[in-house]
């Protein structure tokens, strides 16, 4: 199971990973979202999102809604909005 968080982002509960390129962290992400493609030896993944396949680039964040939608969202974007949620 992957080591996601939860986070309050308005008063939604939402799931959270972000991506590091290491190799647990792939294997991570490819358990906590599916869709997940990466280019060999690429440092980015693509994620599948309502909008299309998204990049990922090492630092960002991919969020999982309540709803089960994907975002992908840059580092500092992820700091100054989320708010870590003490439920597990």
């Amino acid at each position: 199971m992957p080591v996601q968080e939860f986070y309050n982002h308005h008063s939604e509960l939402i799931q959270a990973l972000q991506h590091t390129c290491t190799f647990e962290n792939k294997k991570e992400m490819r358990e906590f979202h599916r869709q997940v493609c990466g280019a060999f030896g690429s440092k980015s993944i693509f994620i599948e999102t309502s909008a299309g396949p998204t990049e990922a680039r090492v630092g960002d964040w991919v969020l999982k809604y309540p709803d089960g939608k994907f975002y992908v969202c840059s580092d500092e974007e992820f700091q100054a909005t989320q708010i870590k949620n003490m439920v597990k």
